[in-house]
């Protein structure tokens, strides 16, 4: 029956040595019974109570009055690790034998411990919780004093806390108190129905009175406190002034008063149908971001306070003036006559561009850019002028001109763009762009020497988007990034599909060419992701050649520099492509990191020139001192193939060789032929 006690039972004899260590005593200690039996009990026990417990067990037998025999206690208990528990001890004397044991049995208390600290966290945070509502919370007693009140109605009646407590509720009322002692009277008739009253009443407060909106409760009768009503009270005083300002946030900019974006929405949803004739201009100041970053927000808002005060110094009641957010400004603006814009456009322009006060004597100076769409001639719709404004806005960044008009062609173009942008991104995530591959040739043996992959896309809305269209875009954004990635692990696939690695390895010419952006080039991610795919489809590095301009490999970059390192030791090839339309130095060659040249085609489109001609050949003797191979790009007539073998340039690729193809077709027909032992023949021209 002891070893089936949930709680542990532990006898000990009069000398304090344990006798019976219980299965529960032994889960609750850590102790086996044959590690403690024979054992003093003090080895459950922390130091402080160990040592003077053999001297209370003396001195009860001596004595025999008992101070915790027969009685429950909380005492601490020690696990054989060392860790220390509260439990409850009670402990009973048995007579065997005419000898005396003793029989404890104790009860983890760890739970009910814990219970009771997350009990009283519970009731403080319920207490900082009443105490710190922005509410007005209040307790009354049947005499209609307050039994209890939050900090904020001490501090909306200017009374504190302590000496609130005791008032009567009525001694609060600013007037006559009378009626409101009475409805709250009510509450406490027990024969009442009626729990609960509201009402709004004017309160002493701590300059003025407070019209607080008040909700008074009758609680359940409690044995402490008897019966008691709960007062829930909201400072309404300000109310309708709160009001009006959140309605005028709504649609108003809280730094500068003119409207917000909403609010020009809305305005200009009157103007459908309208017959009058507006100009929508849309203003930016440029590099205002900088000024934040370097003088900080509050520095920022003032400037644009400043910038919004010039504003209104220049218009009239009649324009409506919206800040739409950061340090854009849209004004719409009634025409009187074909000058009136352009008037007011230099007017503006001319206020904004002086100096601003930033404080301590520091001046800066903004270059403001503006956009500006005609209603109705650019749209009949007036809801879309700020669209059409901020394009005209892009139109006159792009072409450094103070201000643009809307023009319905770049319009057109920048639509395009997203458009390209929106579809490219589903098109790296669904997998719908498709890896060709051009041959390139060497022109000695006119056998194939490798290939560059090209990307090409199909897509279901846009329909054929040229490479020359959609890469721009791309390496505009992080798009330029996803290509290269998915260009890379593309072509690694489609190798491990058609030439297994003991087979491309033999391979001489299967030498693919991946065009590498910038951007990536200088991502420290770049090589582990090649290493990462070239393991996992087994594809030896000696096949790639990463082709990347020339302004890349002249970086300062460390990451730049550390790509190179590691791709070069891996075995992977570099080119320096479009040479020529970068620093056009032939000098730098010496210190640029690569292994392969490619002329640009803007070049080979010269070299039917004199000039053309000397300056292939200049390129090729300076590639020839560093050991660069060179590629000949866009060759396309026959006499630029046979000038480029006479100079002797080692490589060359064009539609007269051979015009891209599907990469699978190639690899199929690398893997079925001798394609590197034939002529550029076998490719379409």
């Amino acid at each position: 029956m002891m070893n089936a006690a949930a709680d542990a039972i532990i006898v000990i004899n009069d000398q304090g040595l344990i006798r019976h260590f219980s299965p529960a005593a032994s889960r609750l200690f850590g102790y086996a019974a044959d590690e403690v039996i024979g054992r003093n009990v003090t080895v459950l026990m922390p130091a402080r109570y160990a040592k003077d417990h053999d001297q209370h067990l003396a001195r009860y037998q001596v004595v025999r009055q008992p101070h915790i025999i027969g009685k429950g206690r909380d005492v601490e208990g020690q696990r054989k690790d060392g860790s220390r528990f509260p439990m409850r001890l009670s402990v009973g004397e048995a007579q065997i034998d005419g000898k005396s044991f003793f029989v404890g049995i104790c009860h983890d208390l760890t739970a009910h411990r814990d219970a009771l600290q997350h009990l009283a966290m519970a009731e403080q945070r319920y207490r900082e919780i009443i105490q710190y509502q922005s509410e007005l919370v209040c307790r009354l007693d049947q005499d209609l004093r307050v039994t209890f009140a939050n900090l904020s109605f001490s501090q909306v009646l200017g009374v504190a806390g302590d000496d609130l407590v005791g008032l009567a509720i009525d001694e609060l009322v600013a007037g006559d108190g009378e009626s409101f002692r009475q409805l709250l009277i009510s509450l406490f008739q027990s024969h009442s129905e009626i729990e609960q009253i509201t009402l709004k009443i004017s309160m002493k407060g701590a300059e003025q009175p407070v019209l607080v909106d008040w909700t008074f409760r009758r609680l359940p009768h409690s044995d402490k406190y008897g019966l008691e009503l709960q007062g829930f009270g909201i400072d309404v005083s300000e109310r309708d002034a709160a009001i009006d300002r959140a309605q005028f946030l709504l649609n108003h900019d809280q730094l500068t008063g003119f409207l917000n974006q909403k609010g020009l929405n809305d305005y200009l949803k009157t103007l459908v149908n309208s017959s009058g004739r507006y100009a929508l201009i849309c203003i930016d100041c440029e590099n205002f971001n900088l000024i934040n970053h370097r003088f900080g927000f509050a520095v920022g808002d003032s400037l644009i306070r400043q910038a919004a005060a010039r504003i209104q110094s220049v218009t009239d009641e009649r324009i409506v003036v919206c800040r739409p957010g950061g340090d854009d400004f849209l004004l719409l603006v009634p025409i009187d006559s074909e000058q009136h814009t352009e008037c007011l456009v230099n007017q503006l322009q001319a206020v904004l561009a002086n100096a601003y006060e930033l404080g301590d004597q520091t001046k800066v100076n903004l270059q403001i850019l503006m956009g500006v769409a005609l209603y109705p001639q650019d749209t009949r719709s007036p809801e879309r002028l700020p669209e059409l404004a901020e394009a005209a806005l892009l139109n006159s960044r792009q072409q450094h001109r103070p201000c643009s008009y809307f023009d319905e062609s770049y319009h057109a173009e920048l639509r395009r763009k997203l458009d390209i942008e929106q579809g490219l991104r589903n098109a790296v995530t669904d997998a719908r762009l498709s890896i060709f591959l051009q041959p390139k040739y060497d022109l000695g043996t006119e056998r194939v020497a490798g290939y560059e992959a090209l990307l090409r896309w199909q897509d279901p809305v846009l329909g054929t988007v040229s490479p020359a269209e959609f890469i721009p875009v791309a390496e505009q954004t992080v798009l330029g990034q996803q290509l290269d990635r998915y260009v890379i692990q593309k072509v690694m696939e489609l190798i491990n599909i058609h030439l297994p690695l003991r087979q491309h390895r033999s391979a001489g010419c299967l030498h693919i060419a991946i065009n590498i952006t910038a951007s990536h080039f200088n991502d420290p991610q770049l090589t582990a992701f090649i290493e990462e795919n070239l393991q996992r489809y087994r594809v030896d590095p000696r096949t790639l050649c990463l082709e990347v301009t020339e302004g890349v490999l002249m970086s300062d970059s460390d990451h730049v520099a550390d790509n190179l390192s590691r791709l070069r030791a891996l075995g992977i090839e570099v080119a320096i492509d479009d040479f020529g339309t970068g620093y056009s130095s032939l000098s730098y060659l010496k210190n640029l990191p690569a292994d392969e040249l490619k002329i640009d085609k803007s070049f080979i489109d010269d070299l039917e020139t004199p000039a053309g001609a000397t300056l292939i050949k200049a390129i090729l003797d300076v590639a020839r001192v560093f050991h660069l191979r060179v590629v000949a790009e866009g060759i396309e007539t026959e006499n630029q193939l046979v000038l480029l073998q006479e100079l002797g340039c080692d490589y060359g690729q064009g539609y007269l060789l051979g015009k891209p193809a599907p990469a699978d077709e190639v690899l199929k027909q690398f893997e079925m032929t001798d394609v590197c032992s034939q002529g550029w023949g076998i490719y379409e021209k």
